[in-house]
């Protein structure tokens, strides 16, 4: 396994990042908070957005839970098309037997996605990924965001 980026910038060169689906839905629904600028940075940086099927249908399942209804549906639905222009598309990565992230299992795929390319980060919310920033390439939105400046 790759081991977890240990400087506080990244070096240049193309990096690609795997952004949670929550990470992703915060940029949607917090257009000025850091996962927004995150996204933004993405466009206009050696940064790629590396995504999977499964990774996009989540973030679309999730923004049509009725909690964001105050986004309108128009919005939503252009919101995830731009993601599938932005993105890398790749397949959905193959299940291990082994359980990577033993506090949800749901979330292997993402994990995986992130180890099938060299220089990959995931970036992500989510306390129980966080927790496994020792082993694999994680770091937190706010994490990202000083190693961009």
């Amino acid at each position: 396994m790759p081991p977890a980026p240990s400087s506080s910038r990244l070096t240049p060169g193309l990096v690609q990042v795997v952004a949670d689906p929550n990470v992703l839905v915060s940029a949607a629904v917090t257009p000025n908070g850091v996962c927004a600028q995150i996204l933004a940075r993405l466009l206009n940086s050696p940064l790629e957005l590396v995504a999977s099927p499964l990774l996009l249908d989540e973030v679309e399942r999730v923004l049509w839970r009725p909690r964001f209804d105050q986004l309108a549906p128009a919005l939503r639905a252009s919101y995830v098309a731009f993601l599938h222009r932005i993105a890398r598309i790749e397949e959905d990565p193959v299940p291990t037997e082994g359980r990577l992230v033993a506090a949800d299992p749901g979330d292997d795929y993402l994990v995986l996605l992130t180890l099938a390319g060299d220089r990959r980060l995931l970036v992500t919310g989510d306390r129980h990924l966080l927790d496994l920033a020792g082993e694999y390439p994680i770091v937190s939105p706010r994490e990202l965001l000083d190693r961009l400046a």
